[in-house]
């Protein structure tokens, strides 16, 4: 109907442009007819009139479409329509006629908009690893449209009065339009709709069939690689994480007499999981790229007993350690056994040459800050044989919390740091004997410049 008007008005545009004084007046009254039927459907949305809020919707989808990139990938639109088509059923519709549509963007969102019209963004099902995962995202837009969040938020606006009377007075005008269609869709519901959508959101997934577990991995995804409601810009800017919030989806699973399992089904497209694939890829080359350790987290599987990857013992007790790391799961642990030995392992040997300007760090810790322990670089010559040895931390004791140690290894004019007969150094830990307790490493780098 919206593109009828449109359609019309613009022919009506055409005619004008060498029609009489008459046909233009006629094309202003008409502007002010549809003046008037924006701001009469308006007030009838404000009342709660059902047919108002489809006839704003329509509009709404309208305006979206001119602003945003919709995904043409047949096989993501299926797989998400699939989860949608699913999910519906469990939801209060009003009348409405739900419906989802994905919009080309690397920005982790999705929103609902009047008339209960989804939207998610690729960025969005590239966050997400599951299908239960995506019907937690799902369900919790639905809920919002099934409790006519957005209605109730624009009663309480006066602002959008304003707005509103603007944008309706030429149905063209995209920027004012875009004003209410960036208010209405990204507009920051309050704590007690955002619970509410949260706990409807996780029982409607499970009548659904889908596990409620994947709220939890959701939000701890979020809150993960977010932080906590500050500096957030994207999907949660309206929709703010907290550890509150995952622990009410965690109660939410008892109430539900539900326990908490991650066993999640997974039927992505394989363009989406190539996707996901290429960019971890991408990730890991530049990791590897700008650090020159081998296994600098202690996170990569360790290869046969007794070894670690990318690193060699020399002596002493050296193991991957699960219950202290500075980042990650884990970290290098030398605990004691022998009072008289000094434990001592290196990294791989790293190419170098006169040329390099050097960074180094790394992050060390103690039981209780009687431990000893040195980190330091040996240099060895083409054949490696060696040939210097340099101490970022000497023999002394290490706090009980984690501490990083660093030192740049540059170059000047007057100065040339990494000899020409440097081919190799090495980067080793060793820890003090005789203290009972363990000392930790972790997050090594050596980053050339």
């Amino acid at each position: 109907m919206l593109k009828k008007i449109l359609l019309v008005l613009l022919i009506l545009a055409f005619v004008t442009a060498s029609a009489s004084a008459s046909s233009k007046n006629f094309f202003s009254q008409l502007l002010n007819a549809y003046q008037t039927y924006q701001e009469v459907n308006m007030l009838l949305w404000l009342t709660g009139d059902v047919n108002a809020e489809k006839r704003l919707g329509k509009e709404l989808q309208f305006w979206q479409g001119l602003t945003s990139k919709p995904e043409k990938d047949k096989a993501i639109n299926a797989y998400v329509k699939g989860i949608f088509d699913k999910i519906t059923p469990n939801f209060k519709n009003h009348g409405m006629k739900f419906t989802i549509q994905v919009l080309r963007d690397n920005t982790a969102n999705a929103f609902v908009i009047p008339g209960g019209h989804v939207y998610i963004y690729t960025g969005m099902l590239d966050m997400v690893t599951s299908d239960d995962e995506l019907a937690a995202v799902i369900s919790h837009e639905l809920a919002h449209a099934q409790m006519r969040h957005s209605l109730k938020n624009f009663r309480l606006s006066t602002a959008m009065v304003e707005i509103l009377k603007r944008a309706v007075k030429n149905p063209k005008d995209r920027e004012s339009w875009g004003t209410v269609l960036s208010y209405l869709t990204l507009m920051k519901f309050s704590r007690t709709q955002e619970d509410e959508a949260d706990d409807i959101g996780q029982t409607k997934m499970l009548a659904a069939g889908y596990n409620p577990s994947a709220q939890v991995t959701l939000w701890e995804k979020f809150l993960k690689k977010y932080g906590d409601t500050k500096g957030i810009a994207q999907y949660l800017s309206s929709h703010p994480p907290s550890a509150q919030r995952i622990q009410n989806a965690k109660t939410n699973l008892t109430k539900m007499n539900t326990p908490y399992s991650e066993t999640f089904t997974n039927t992505k497209p394989q363009v989406l999981v190539e996707k996901a694939e290429k960019a971890e890829a991408q990730k890991a080359a530049k990791k590897a790229a700008a650090n020159l350790i081998k296994n600098p987290d202690f996170e990569d599987a360790v290869p046969g007993k007794g070894k670690i990857a990318g690193w060699s013992i020399e002596k002493g007790n050296f193991r991957l350690s699960q219950t202290q790391a500075k980042s990650g799961k884990q970290s290098l642990e030398n605990y004691p056994l022998d009072r008289f030995t000094i434990p001592k392992i290196y990294s791989e040997y790293i190419a170098v040459n006169e040329k390099s300007d050097l960074m180094f760090k790394a992050w060390c810790k103690s039981s209780d800050g009687k431990q000893k322990a040195a980190i330091g670089i040996e240099f060895y010559d083409k054949d490696h044989k060696l040939r210097d040895r340099l101490w970022v931390k000497e023999f002394n004791l290490v706090s009980s919390e984690w501490k990083s140690y660093e030192i740049q290894l540059k170059n000047s004019n007057k100065k040339i740091l990494l000899k020409n007969h440097y081919a190799y150094l090495r980067i080793f830990f060793q820890a003090g004997p005789g203290a009972k307790g363990s000392v930790w490493f972790d997050n090594v780098e050596l980053i050339a410049r």
